[in-house]
C-alpha cells in the first residue's frame, strides 16, 4: 500500500516530485535490505529446528518458502515502482538532459506561437516548460523533437499540454515517452517524413518484455483515454527499448495516434 501511495503521488509531478523519486528509491532500498534480513532470519531459526530434531527435508522446505516470500515482497513493490524507480536512477547516477525549449520563428495560420521542445525529458522538464508557456501565452502548439525520457516526466509534459489545450506535431522524431505527450494534443501533428517510435519504459522486468508494470499500465491507461487504439497502446508497452515498434503513417492514423498530417507552419 506504502509503494502504491508513493507511486501515485509520484505520478503528479508537483513540486516535491523529486523528494518522492528518493522516497520510492528509499522504500526499495528498505525492502531489500529487509529481504536479505529475513531470508538471514529464516536460515538461523531453519537451521536451530532441524539441530532440535526436525527432519532436514522439512527444515529445507520452510527455508526455502521463507525465502519465496523475501523473493516476492520486493518483486511486487518495484512492480509498482518501477518507473519512479528507474527516474531516480536516472536522477542520481546516470542523469537524463532535462529537455530544451524555443520559441520558433514560424506561426500558426491563427497568428499563435509554436513552442519546440527538444531533448530528453529529464527531471525538471515539467516545470521548465510550465515557466514557459506562463512567459509566453500564446502559445498554441508543442513541436516535440525528443528521443524520450522518464515516465513521470512525460506524463507531467502531457498534463500541461491538456490544461493548456494546446495541439503538438512531430517534424523530426518522436521516441519512448514521447508518445505520451504526443497523444495529449487536441489536435496531433506529424509530418509523413517524421520517426516515431514506441517502446515500454526502461529497467529490466521479470518475465521478459511481454510483462506489463504498473507504469506500463499507467501510460497504456493514459494513451487510451486520450482516444489512441488500445492494440496499438499495448503492443507499444510489449516492446523493449532496444526494438522499438515503428508504426507505418497509416497505423499511426488510424489508432489515432496522429489525428492530422501537419500544415506547414506558416512564417511571419
Amino acid at each position: 500500500m506504502t509503494a502504491l501511495g508513493v507511486a501515485q503521488i509520484t505520478w503528479a509531478v508537483g513540486p516535491w516530485y523529486p523528494v518522492w523519486l528518493r522516497v520510492a528509491g528509499a522504500l526499495m532500498v528498505a525492502t531489500g535490505f529487509w529481504s536479505a534480513s529475513w531470508v538471514w532470519i529464516a536460515f538461523l531459526n531453519a537451521e536451530r529446528r532441524v539441530q532440535e530434531g526436525l527432519s532436514l527435508p522439512r527444515g529445507i522446505a520452510g527455508f526455502a518458502t521463507n525465502c519465496l516470500v523475501a523473493l516476492i515482497v520486493p518483486l511486487l513493490i518495484g512492480h509498482q515502482l518501477h518507473g519512479m524507480l528507474y527516474a531516480w536512477h536516472a536522477h542520481h547516477f546516470t542523469p537524463t538532459p532535462t529537455a530544451e525549449l524555443r520559441l520558433l520563428p514560424e506561426r500558426n495560420p491563427d497568428g499563435s506561437d509554436v513552442l519546440e521542445l527538444y531533448g530528453p525529458m529529464g527531471i525538471g522538464t515539467t516545470h521548465k516548460l510550465q515557466h514557459w508557456l506562463a512567459q509566453y501565452p500564446w502559445v498554441r502548439t508543442l513541436q516535440l523533437d525528443s528521443p524520450g525520457g522518464l515516465a513521470p516526466e512525460a506524463i507531467g509534459v502531457a498534463q500541461l499540454i491538456q490544461l493548456h489545450q494546446l495541439d503538438t506535431a512531430v517534424v523530426s522524431r518522436c521516441e519512448g515517452a514521447c508518445i505520451v505527450a504526443l497523444a495529449a494534443g487536441s489536435r496531433r501533428l506529424a509530418s509523413p517524413q517524421a520517426i516515431l517510435r514506441c517502446h515500454k519504459p526502461y529497467m529490466p522486468v521479470v518475465g521478459g518484455a511481454h510483462t506489463l508494470t504498473a507504469t506500463d499500465r499507467h501510460l497504456l491507461r493514459w494513451l487510451t483515454a486520450q482516444g489512441v487504439d488500445p492494440q496499438l497502446a499495448q503492443h507499444c508497452f510489449q516492446r523493449p527499448a532496444w526494438d522499438a515498434y515503428t508504426p507505418d503513417p497509416e497505423a499511426l492514423h488510424s489508432a489515432w495516434l496522429i489525428t492530422h498530417w501537419l500544415p506547414a507552419p506558416q512564417s511571419q
